[in-house]
């Protein structure tokens, strides 16, 4: 659960969203006011809902967790805001965890400093990408772009360990790609409140692994999973929701591991830091 609390985007992000369903709107788009508030002081609370195999809610008792904008320092290149989450309700000996978001107002882009693999990969799953992936600068959030590739990476006989089988050799292709889904309104306590739709695709295709258990021969191996975030203007993140891991080596069985989805319940976001 500590990546739930990560956004975050944010950690990004009193209202209370309905747990009913979605609806598409019309052909009207969204206001690109304030996507991101970057005021000190302003705070969100989501809950956090696990996910079945099927993407839908196991049940009604979510874990609660609140974000708050922390400050901002310079990073990688850009300036940054800090989001820092805790669980609720409150325990000292909690762990209070920061997301760094990045906010171009000026052509209305996200960007989120993540390292991919650690938010979309489970530990549990049966094998594990190499580690020296650094964190990178994504771009998650565009409202004039279509689809982008936000990261890529080629694996070139690279070491993994695979359970029952131990070390292989990978070598394949790994992307991020963010797909912009327009508009969508979501159902809050103010009313239907219409958001900016994106989804966060990881892939890993094209991809073998060979091990000395099977002899020459190459597998393949895949891996798919999508992740979708919705911001309103001078709210934030209202809704994050990350889908069912899929994921196949031949002669391997990969259990199928749920997502969550992550709901604004209430916010107060400031004008500046004296409100």
């Amino acid at each position: 659960m500590r990546k739930l609390l990560f956004l975050i985007l944010i950690a990004v992000p009193a209202f209370f969203i309905s747990c009913g369903d979605d609806e598409s709107t019309g052909p009207s788009k969204p206001s690109t006011e304030n996507l991101l508030p970057e005021t000190v002081g302003s705070w969100w609370v989501y809950a956090t809902y696990e996910l079945d195999t099927l993407n839908n809610r196991t049940s009604d008792d979510p874990v609660y967790d609140s974000t708050v904008v922390a400050g901002m320092e310079s990073m990688a290149g850009k300036l940054a805001t800090i989001y820092s989450s805790i669980t609720l309700p409150y325990d000292p000996l909690d762990l209070i965890v920061s997301q760094y978001y990045s906010y171009d107002r000026t052509n209305n882009r996200i960007y989120m400093f993540s390292g991919m693999i650690y938010d979309f990969i489970p530990l549990e799953l049966p094998f594990q990408l190499p580690k020296d992936l650094t964190e990178n600068w994504l771009l998650v959030a565009d409202t004039e772009g279509t689809e982008w590739t936000a990261f890529e990476h080629r694996y070139e006989n690279d070491t993994i360990s695979i359970e029952t089988l131990g070390s292989a050799i990978l070598n394949g292709d790994l992307k991020v790609v963010v797909t912009n889904e327009g508009s969508e309104m979501l159902e809050t306590s103010e009313g239907k409140i219409n958001t900016w739709k994106f989804k966060i695709n990881l892939a890993i295709f094209n991809s073998t692994v060979k091990s000395d258990a099977w002899g020459d021969l190459e597998i393949p191996i895949t891996l798919d999973r999508d992740m979708y975030v919705n911001f309103a203007s001078n709210i934030g993140l209202i809704r994050m929701k990350m889908d069912l891991l899929e994921s196949s080596i031949p002669g391997l069985e990969i259990p199928k591991f749920p997502g969550y989805e992550r709901i604004l319940e209430r916010w107060r976001v400031l004008v500046n830091a004296v409100d």
